[in-house]
C-alpha cells in the first residue's frame, strides 16, 4: 500500500503508544512537573510567612504587596497552599506506586 494511502494516527493514539512504549520517561515528565508545583508553591509559602511577618514582600508578578492589600487572611492562604501541597505530594506517591507496578524501579525516576 502506498504511503500516501495509509491512514495515520491521530495525535493522541501515538502519544498513548510512547507512553506504553517507555513508562520510565512518561512518568520522569510528570514527576517533573508535579516537583515544579511543588517549588513553586514553596516559594510561594515562605513569601506570605515573610508578609506575615511584616517583612517587604514580592509575588511572582513583581507587584510589591503591603499591609493594606487584602485578598484573604494570609493564615488561609497559607492553609490553602499546604492543602495544595499535600495534593501534590499524595500524586507524586501514588505516580511511583503505579511505575513500580509496571516494573519502573522508583530509584530511577528519583
Amino acid at each position: 500500500m502506498p504511503a500516501r494511502l495509509r491512514r495515520r494516527r491521530p495525535p493522541r493514539v501515538l502519544h498513548l503508544l510512547l507512553k506504553l512504549r517507555n513508562p520510565r520517561k512518561s512518568v520522569r515528565k510528570q514527576l517533573d512537573k508535579l516537583q515544579g508545583q511543588i517549588t513553586d508553591i514553596d516559594k510561594q509559602l515562605v513569601d506570605l510567612k515573610n508578609f506575615s511577618a511584616g517583612e517587604p514582600s514580592t509575588s511572582a508578578s513583581g507587584i510589591k504587596l503591603n499591609k493594606n492589600y487584602e485578598r484573604a487572611p494570609i493564615e488561609v492562604q497559607i492553609r490553602a497552599l499546604q492543602s495544595q501541597k499535600k495534593d501534590l505530594e499524595s500524586k507524586i506517591d501514588d505516580l511511583l506506586d503505579e511505575a513500580r507496578k509496571k516494573g519502573v524501579d522508583s530509584s530511577e525516576l528519583r
